[in-house]
């Protein structure tokens, strides 16, 4: 295997380099045989003695280990097979939910801006075919006809495939355009399609971008059928953060722990759980609209171009930071919000979840410091945010912080999960909107 900088690992054999994707099955048939499914070429035999030997910078250690390396790597490909599946049951059951789906429609940002950037963007669309991943409702995979399109696969994986079928039945110009596909990306075979498509169309967006790991099967659609040179709708992504002072979110998350405070709960001492309660509080992210005024220094930007950017990539991802403080102020954590662009061939359009933007479904997040951070006008504050991707559809993220040119330093750790565990600043929201988060 190979791989070269910020692209997916590649099987080579002979003279061919083959994405990961391709691959449908491999079986080891003895000590020193392995026989590979591939997609185009079928069943190929690979015979390797069972010796210690390196391939560039991997020690392959015979067949056993190379098998087992080859099923991690073709793992990012299979997504659903390696998460919880508690988790997997409950996302699903989540988008089947005509409540749910209607939540996303009526978000007047989202579907208005997934609007423009299709319909004014005819060139890509007009007599070709396309893929809607994770078509929910069918609206983009309408939308994509509306633009011309003249054949769509409405990939949805839920039982809300059934509804595609419904309104597309029932509106004569999508009924022969819409071909529903209900199951994951990742279980299609070729042969359900009529060759691959012009143009990928997904809301894969998670909270904070990421959180469901619906990027992901986005990026195994790319690899597996879009055309060479073909059009993502959206192409890519870009994560902002910044850093906040906000005295009073601050205090009600630390004044949370009051019933553990509790010294005679029917004789019990509950007391000695109330430092556990507050770290937990402090651990769950905040989903709710910022006041950018709240904001003590400019943005930093980081863009993840889905066109290019790999699956693996994404397992592990790293942003360093350096903010000039604005004004004297406590900081009280980082701030994250996300754009989506659509770079079409007539339009660029922008899907914006900034503070100073219309609110959308997604609202903005923010990590808390338990200990909040002195800092002068002036000053910098260095650090870097690290997400870690876990099997419950989602990361692990933790923040490290410290003014520079001192040694005072602050950390804070919080993971993503779906559904639960997330808290709504001053009554925003309801957990039942989100696939959010819970304690690392």
């Amino acid at each position: 295997m190979s791989k070269e900088a910020a692209k997916n690992w590649r099987l080579v054999l002979g003279q061919q380099s083959l994405p990961l994707s391709e691959i449908r099955k491999a079986s080891a048939m003895g000590p020193h045989f392995l026989v590979l499914d591939l997609e185009k070429q079928g069943h190929v035999g690979l015979r390797c003695e069972d010796e210690p030997e390196r391939r560039g910078r991997i020690q392959w250690l015979g067949l056993k280990q190379f098998t087992a390396e080859l099923l991690r790597r073709k793992a990012d490909y299979e997504r659903f097979e390696q998460y919880d599946q508690s988790s997997v049951q409950s996302y699903f059951q989540y988008y089947a939910k005509l409540s749910n789906q209607q939540n996303m429609l009526q978000d007047g940002v989202r579907t208005s801006t997934y609007n423009r950037a299709i319909v004014e963007n005819p060139d890509d669309f007009a007599g070709k075919s396309a893929m809607d991943l994770g078509a929910g409702s069918g609206i983009l995979s309408f939308f994509a006809v509306q633009a011309g399109a003249e054949k769509v696969y409405a990939v949805e994986a839920s039982s809300m495939g059934e509804v595609v079928r419904l309104l597309a039945d029932a509106n004569a110009f999508l009924t022969k355009k819409i071909q529903v596909i209900s199951r994951p990306v990742e279980t299609i075979t070729p042969s359900e399609l009529d060759g691959k498509v012009d143009v990928l169309v997904s809301e894969p967006i998670g909270t904070f971008l990421f959180n469901e790991r619906m990027i992901e099967s986005y990026l195994c659609a790319r690899d597996r059928f879009l055309k060479p040179g073909g059009k993502m709708f959206p192409n890519a992504g870009t994560l902002c953060v910044a850093p906040f002072s906000d005295s009073l979110l601050h205090w009600e998350q630390a004044n949370k722990n009051g019933f553990w405070k509790n010294t005679n709960f029917y004789g019990i001492d509950l007391s000695a759980a109330v430092q556990r309660c507050t770290k937990e509080h402090f651990r769950q992210p905040i989903v709710d609209y910022i006041n950018p005024e709240c904001l003590v220094s400019k943005h930093i930007e980081t863009r993840f171009d889905f066109m290019t950017i790999s699956v693996e990539s994404l397992q592990k991802i790293e942003i360093p930071f350096d903010f000039e403080i604005s004004q004297p102020c406590l900081v009280h954590g980082l701030a994250g919000w996300f754009d989506a662009h659509f770079e079409g061939s007539n339009q660029t359009v922008i899907l914006s979840t900034a503070p100073w933007c219309s609110g959308t479904h997604w609202y903005q997040i923010r990590f808390l410091l338990e200990v909040p951070l002195a800092v002068n006008a002036g000053q910098h504050v260095e650090g870097t945010l690290k997400m870690e991707a876990n099997n419950l559809q989602s990361y692990y993220l933790s923040i490290f912080m410290r003014i520079k040119g001192t040694d005072r330093s602050r950390c804070c750790h919080v993971g993503f999960a779906t559904e639960s565990g997330v808290s709504h600043a001053r009554g925003v929201g309801t957990a039942s909107d989100f696939h959010d988060f819970t304690t690392a």
